[in-house]
């Protein structure tokens, strides 16, 4: 089975496996609170109670979806005509100078028709989300009319860097039609977190109770940085390796104000086919809002997941205190299991930011990162050319493991921070 089709598997049947992780979740925040209370009735009775909760929170998130997914992708960008997420259409903006692709000719004058298409649809269906939303206002329809067209010149003229909405859409015509939709697609790394706050929350209940170490921990929130970080480069190969065009159907489009029967009949038409550049350049631009966009995404989500987590690490910390638990020991087991839920994820975010831009500029890190070792390894030789020996003086090996360790990490993030600047875009 391809990594594709793993995902694509995965992530189509993320609802039932997530209910899955979040009793294994359950079960394990209250084992420091079960093992104080003794008695199978309060076994029942917490888990009952935790999973209620989560149940109600999980209600309260498909309630915030769409407050949740502004978070991330922005609120829409040209307010009651709505639009794409103003975060996603800023980067497209950024973005849209370092992506360039090329097709065949049978492909370039589809996606020219698609880029027409568009130009002549997404005016009538922003007409429609603003009438809507203006009407629901209270705004009379003259009135509504009026506004719009004001409206719509704001929006041709929406600036970012210099550059206006209408002037984007010219000069790169095929952006608006790609870089969201790749964009987006990048969100579905947070299927990671799954599984990443299962294991740490397993990995923090054996280091609250005595049977753990730290080095686990850091071991696998580096395993997740790359994952999540290797997920957003492997996404952005593959959308960039074929353009599948899913349009709205035909009757979304007529409920949104597209009546004419020419544009109705190109857009069936061009539905459901798939174009496949020959070219693809992706520059250092986009890639920086990718990975930005990326990691706002997991910010979001694990600012939820935290939040979840400490609610029901305090109930059970509650409930086991209620019914005689030992408090001291107790509340110093939670505490020590909260610190882990909370430390943990940011750790994360900061690596898969680390490791996307290392992944990015591979060569130049890589050199540097050789660099750095070779200068932490100085003090080893040099013990070995006076003694003959390595590793009899443990003031020697430390000093070389500091300076190894501090060494590679100030040399990656020079160039980290190297990268990022040379990703920005340039304004006269």
């Amino acid at each position: 089975m391809s990594v594709e089709r793993f995902l694509r598997g995965y992530l189509k049947r993320r609802a039932i496996l997530g209910f899955a992780l979040s009793l294994l979740l359950i079960w394990i925040i209250t084992s420091p609170a079960r093992g104080a209370v003794s008695g199978w009735w309060f076994d029942v009775l917490i888990v009952a109670i935790l999973i209620a909760i989560n149940y109600g929170y999980g209600i309260a998130i498909q309630r915030l979806r769409g407050w949740i997914l502004r978070q991330t992708i922005g609120p829409p960008a040209f307010g009651d005509a709505d639009g794409p997420g103003k975060q996603v259409l800023r980067a497209t903006f950024r973005a849209a100078e370092d992506v360039h692709l090329t097709f065949s000719n049978e492909d370039e004058k589809v996606m020219t028709r698609l880029a027409k298409l568009d130009v002549a649809v997404t005016p009538l269906m922003l007409r429609h989300c603003f009438m809507e939303a203006r009407k629901e206002a209270g705004v009379a329809e003259a009135e509504r009319v009026h506004e719009w067209d004001a409206t719509w010149q704001r929006v041709q003229n929406h600036l970012v860097d210099r550059v206006t909405y209408d002037e984007l859409r010219r000069s790169h015509p095929y952006a608006l039609l790609t870089i969201p939709l790749w964009l987006i697609s990048s969100l579905a790394a947070t299927a990671a977190l799954d599984i990443f706050m299962l294991v740490i929350v397993w990995l923090g209940y054996r280091g609250a109770t005595g049977s753990g170490s730290v080095l686990p921990i850091v071991e696998v929130t580096v395993l997740f940085s790359l994952i999540t970080s290797g997920w957003v480069l492997i996404n952005r190969a593959y959308r960039a390796r074929e353009i599948p065009i899913g349009l709205p159907g035909r009757e979304q489009l007529i409920e949104f104000g597209v009546d004419d029967e020419a544009l109705l009949s190109e857009a069936d038409q061009l539905q459901g086919k798939v174009v496949r550049p020959v070219d693809v350049r992706l520059g250092p631009r986009y890639f920086h809002e990718l990975v930005a966009l990326s990691t706002r995404a997991l910010a979001v989500d694990c600012g939820a997941r935290i939040l979840m987590l400490a609610i029901l690490a305090g109930i059970s910390l509650t409930a086991a205190l209620i019914f005689r638990g030992n408090g001291v020991a107790l509340a110093d087991a939670y505490q020590r299991l909260l610190l882990v839920i909370v430390i943990a994820p940011l750790a994360l975010l900061l690596g898969h930011y680390l490791a996307s831009v290392a992944m990015q500029n591979s060569r130049k890190v890589i050199a540097t990162l050789a660099s750095a070792l070779i200068g932490a390894a100085f003090p080893l030789l040099g013990e070995y050319v006076l003694t003959g020996s390595i590793g009899e003086s443990p003031g020697t090996l430390a000093t070389s493991l500091v300076l190894g360790m501090f060494g590679v990490i100030a040399a990656v993030l020079a160039k980290m921070v190297e990268a990022r600047f040379e990703a920005r875009p340039t304004t006269p």
